[in-house]
């Protein structure tokens, strides 16, 4: 039988070898991680993008000559028949999973005049879904007439529609928001990029 003595002169050897491997497995994981942060940095720059650069490399404009548009977006926009509004083309955009973007251009033929001041009467009356009479204002752009106004979508979420009209085309503008905060800066980019341009028939 081992006396405690020879029990105690085994655990104390056994001890500095176990604190050696440790040691020894951090040097090796410290080693790693630097050649995995050397090989993402290299890839950065043979790619000329920085790290805070690498989520916005796709931003650019896109423009529809047949709808007389142009607009910057994060990514190529899905074209397609609006459901909701007929006769009109939707084209949207994921902002984030929890956000879209969407523009819709719908044909009317009616005056300028006459296409604001329903959708004006319909705000103001509170006959448009739940709209917000004070968030309604006159916008233009390049001479051209609209409007905008928010609407609550539910008890989390606010609308913002932006109109604008001209050469027979009304251009709706949406995007949503959370209640008691501002647009999401993506969204404030987007709206402003929009401009109209002259449309070229297919």
């Amino acid at each position: 039988m081992h006396t405690m003595r020879e029990t105690l002169n085994k655990i104390e050897f056994l001890q500095p070898v176990h604190y050696h491997w440790l040691m020894e497995m951090q040097i090796r994981l410290l080693h790693t991680s630097r050649l995995v942060m050397l090989g993402v940095l290299v890839w950065f720059a043979n790619t000329g993008v920085s790290p805070a650069q690498s989520n916005h490399t796709s931003w650019k404009e896109y423009s529809f000559p047949e709808d007389g548009f142009a607009i910057s977006l994060p990514d190529a926009p899905r074209k397609h028949p609006d459901k909701n509004t007929p006769d009109a083309t939707a084209y949207s955009v994921n902002i984030n999973p929890d956000y879209a973007f969407t523009l819709r251009v719908k044909r009317d033929p009616r005056e300028c005049s006459a296409v604001l001041g329903q959708l004006r009467g319909g705000v103001l009356t509170r006959k448009a879904q739940e709209t917000d009479p004070a968030s309604l204002k006159d916008v233009a752009l390049d001479g051209h007439p609209g409007l905008e106004y928010e609407w609550k979508v539910s008890d989390e979420k606010v609308g913002r529609l932006r109109y604008y009209c001209g050469e027979g085309r009304v251009y709706i503008l949406a995007v949503n928001r959370e209640k008691n905060q501002p647009l999401l800066p993506e969204a404030t980019r987007i709206m402003n990029s929009f401009r109209l341009m002259p449309r070229v028939a297919k």
